[in-house]
């Protein structure tokens, strides 16, 4: 009886910490030194998401931009990366890099290497915890005489 309820207990431990690596992993944005060209962006709409989504724990924002590129051309983007930016920032002017195609950076929120292994780190622990339930269920059931 103790081994069923412990896979249980690891069942439902698997999207905390997957979840939690997800939280931890949008703290860390693309480097700005990646960009291939820079513009400045207007904050436009925000959409506010949480407090539990499939990026994690906490509000998230989603916004989109007016960006001016040097060359005088605008374009409309949508960045959708959660903590790229936020709310408080609505009609305000940024900096904004494009790296390719779909992919942003910021000057001001870039790499943070120690969110990213903390975040690989909480992927890995989930996985752990499916593997050892999935394991201790197995055996449960081999030693009951059902499998």
């Amino acid at each position: 009886m103790r081994r069923p309820l412990l896979s249980l207990l690891l069942i439902l431990l698997a999207p905390v910490l997957w979840l939690s690596g997800l939280t931890a992993a949008r703290q860390s944005q693309p480097d700005f030194a990646d960009t291939k060209r820079s513009g400045i962006a207007n904050v436009g709409f925000c959409s506010e998401q949480g407090p539990v989504t499939r990026n994690g724990f906490g509000y998230a924002s989603h916004c989109d931009f007016e960006v001016t590129w040097p060359d005088g051309t605008k374009e409309t983007v949508a960045v959708d990366r959660p903590g790229f930016a936020d709310a408080t920032e609505l009609g305000h002017d940024i900096t904004l890099g494009e790296i390719t195609p779909g992919t942003y950076a910021r000057p001001d929120r870039g790499p943070k290497p120690l969110y990213t292994a903390t975040s690989w780190l909480l992927y890995g622990l989930a996985a752990a915890s499916l593997a050892g339930a999935f394991i201790g269920l197995y055996r449960s059931r081999r030693r009951s005489g059902q499998g």
